[in-house]
């Protein structure tokens, strides 16, 4: 094996008497590897998505690890290194897709209310469960954990100065 390669058995456990097997820790950094070369991102941390969320929590603690072997850091930097947007353009990512669809449909519901009304739902408001979810939907928007494209934090960022030029009528 060469110097920047674990050894071959590195990733390995002991298998009782179904042949070796990959060790938790490698398997999660498999599941890692994955995610990253699916998604073309790191797992974030708020996310619906339980599988996403136990990913990021991991990596996390992975990176606060002192006690990683030499071929455990290894191998994580070598995963952290790949170049997830490269297998992305290569391989149409159906959930990536789907979440932007999703993403797209509630802010054109929020745009056709907010025209309508000529202003912005409020998410604090008691008595329309409909406007106070976009309202909410409307605010995560902006949170500093939400991962928009620029093109879709152009729009959000359209919508708030049309919703202040409203309020200067």
């Amino acid at each position: 094996h060469s110097r920047n390669q674990p050894a071959p058995d590195a990733r390995l456990l002991g298998g009782g008497g179904g042949g070796p097997r990959l060790s938790i820790w490698h398997r999660q950094l498999d599941k890692l590897s994955t995610w990253m070369a699916e998604f073309g991102s790191l797992p974030k941390r708020v996310s619906e998505d339980p599988a996403e969320k136990g990913l990021y929590r991991w990596l996390s603690d992975q990176q606060k690890n002192t006690a990683l072997s030499e071929s455990q850091q290894l191998a994580m930097r070598e995963v952290l290194q790949s170049d997830p947007e490269l297998e992305r353009n290569r391989r149409p990512n159906q959930k990536r897709e789907q979440q932007c669809m999703r993403w797209q449909a509630n802010f054109d519901k929020v745009l056709a209310w907010s025209n309508r009304r000529k202003q912005l739902p409020s998410e604090h408001i008691q008595d329309d469960a409909e406007e106070r979810s976009m309202g909410k939907w409307l605010r995560r928007q902006s949170g500093g954990d939400c991962s928009l494209s620029e093109a879709q934090r152009r729009q959000v960022d359209d919508l708030r100065a049309q919703a202040h030029r409203w309020k200067l009528e």
